[in-house]
């Protein structure tokens, strides 16, 4: 399933800027507690995913 949605230039890159602080967060918890369970993994892959597509759109 996709979804589209219409975001200014500024909430577009208010958006990347958010999901690559939910990026650093949940890197920064794995460093400190040394494990990263697959549900973990599978989140970090979909947030990575969102930030690239959001990133890309942003260019255009």
């Amino acid at each position: 399933m996709s979804v589209f949605i219409e975001l200014t230039d500024r909430d577009a890159g208010c958006l990347s800027n958010a999901i690559r602080r939910e990026i650093e967060s949940v890197e920064r918890r794995r460093r400190v507690d040394c494990v990263l369970d697959i549900d973990a993994q599978e989140y970090l892959r979909q947030l990575d995913a969102c930030r690239e597509a959001v990133d890309k759109a942003f260019e255009r």
